[in-house]
């Protein structure tokens, strides 16, 4: 155990969380701010799944010629709603660069690396008793509902064992029979063996009281406002407490883990992140008889059917709208539609809670962790995309690792803010 080294830590959802609950263990005094309660951010509406399988990176090859017929219709699983913001022709440009074999091969490593180690550490925090929420580990389904998408789940499976991961592939009537909540419009189905799910804002909530139980300061109603920079060096932030007080807070390494809105702060210290906000929905409802075993996601809407003990969520879509977070109706019942036609039963919409929430997506889909060149006692852990629960660990460790200057248990060359 260190002794006598202060971190403070910007965010206070599952990054930010997992980050503060590794330091302790290696013996820093931890500080965590952040505006809202912990995990009441992206955390509270996420799918809920921990699944290094769902690796691929957003961008890859014929991705972008997609994208551009998507953008075209409202209702579409990836829209973008063109703005006056500076940092998008740059982001959008990284965005087809990434698009090429090579490059989407090289960012799926990367992305399974993390979020591989993350599902291990899941365990492993598990069997200490520091998080204790609803998770299983019982596999997932992706469903196919086009004829095209038949052809696409056989190569998908194929691509799936050669990198590792156990799956079958399942016929329509086959995948009906293991899954009877499958519609009669599932064509094909691709089961993966090693999936999770669970609640993430459990997940949340239980490491902040494990957090506060272990000495770490947990504040909320704190905003960060910016980074005290000292030459080449970062201090630690200056924040706004609730009752309008600013002061500065000092820390030997700062941890900026503000999803989103990471950029902003960032460049209050000279360092531009490539993240844009990306905004997803999902509609939460109470469980209905004709409910899924385990998670189906709908490979050709992007939705995702997550039954969480007595609910049943459906997320999806991706819309690159700046930091507006209202909800887009027509973009919200595309959701709803997208997991109707994966089920066989009626989605119960009587007393659906509907959430949109804004994500931190990179042009790569490869998050950003580690220390930003120049920027000694900062450390970055943003840009998780849709994958911020099922990463939060193994970036937690990653961020520890590299704060005590230990050997990190990935290579850290594709992550390098």
């Amino acid at each position: 155990m260190r002794a006598n080294r202060t971190a403070l830590v910007l965010g206070a959802g599952v990054i930010g969380l997992s980050c503060a609950y590794f330091l302790r263990r290696a013996g820093w005094e931890v500080t965590v701010i952040d505006r809202g309660e912990p995990g009441h951010g992206c955390s509270w509406g996420t799918a809920g799944l921990l699944c290094p399988a769902h690796s691929q990176p957003l961008p890859g090859p014929g991705v972008l010629a997609k994208a551009l017929r998507w953008m075209l219709r409202e209702d579409s699983p990836f829209h973008i709603r063109f703005r006056l913001d500076p940092t998008l022709p740059g982001w959008l440009l990284g965005f087809a660069r990434a698009c090429t074999l090579a490059r989407s091969r090289e960012s799926f490593e990367a992305i399974r690396s993390v979020s591989s180690l993350s599902l291990q550490l899941f365990e492993e925090v598990r069997g200490r008793g520091d998080a204790d929420f609803y998770f299983e580990r019982r596999g997932g389904y992706w469903a196919f509902v086009t004829e095209a998408g038949v052809a696409h789940a056989r190569e998908e499976a194929e691509d799936l064992r050669r990198n590792g991961f156990p799956v079958d592939f399942l016929g329509g009537d086959a995948a009906r029979e293991r899954e009877p909540a499958l519609s009669a419009a599932v064509r094909a189905a691709i089961f993966l063996h090693g999936d999770a799910h669970g609640s993430s804002l459990g997940f949340a909530e239980s490491l902040a009281a494990t957090l506060k139980r272990h000495g770490v300061r947990v504040e909320t109603g704190v905003r960060a406002l910016r980074l005290l920079r000292e030459g080449t060096r970062i201090r630690g932030a200056e924040v706004r407490s609730g009752d309008g007080a600013r002061e500065e807070r000092g820390a030997d390494e700062t941890v900026l883990a503000l999803g989103a809105h990471s950029p902003l702060r960032a460049r209050t210290a000279g360092v531009r992140l490539p993240i844009q906000p990306a905004k997803g929905y999902s509609a939460t409802v109470r469980t209905f008889e004709g409910v899924p075993s385990i998670p189906v996601t709908v490979a050709e809407r992007k939705v995702i059917i997550t039954p969480l003990q007595n609910v049943v969520r459906f997320a999806g879509t991706l819309e690159l709208a700046g930091y507006d977070p209202s909800l887009n109706k027509r973009r919200y019942r595309a959701v709803i539609a997208g997991g109707q036609a994966g089920l066989a039963a009626r989605i119960p919409l009587e007393d659906e809670v509907a959430w949109a929430g804004i994500r931190p997506l990179t042009p790569s889909s490869v998050p950003l962790i580690g220390r930003p060149p120049g920027r000694d006692g900062l450390l970055v852990a943003a840009g998780h995309g849709m994958l911020g629960f099922t990463q939060s660990l193994g970036t937690g460790r990653l961020i520890q690792q590299l704060a005590d200057g230990d050997e990190p248990s990935v290579d850290m060359a594709p992550f390098a803010p």
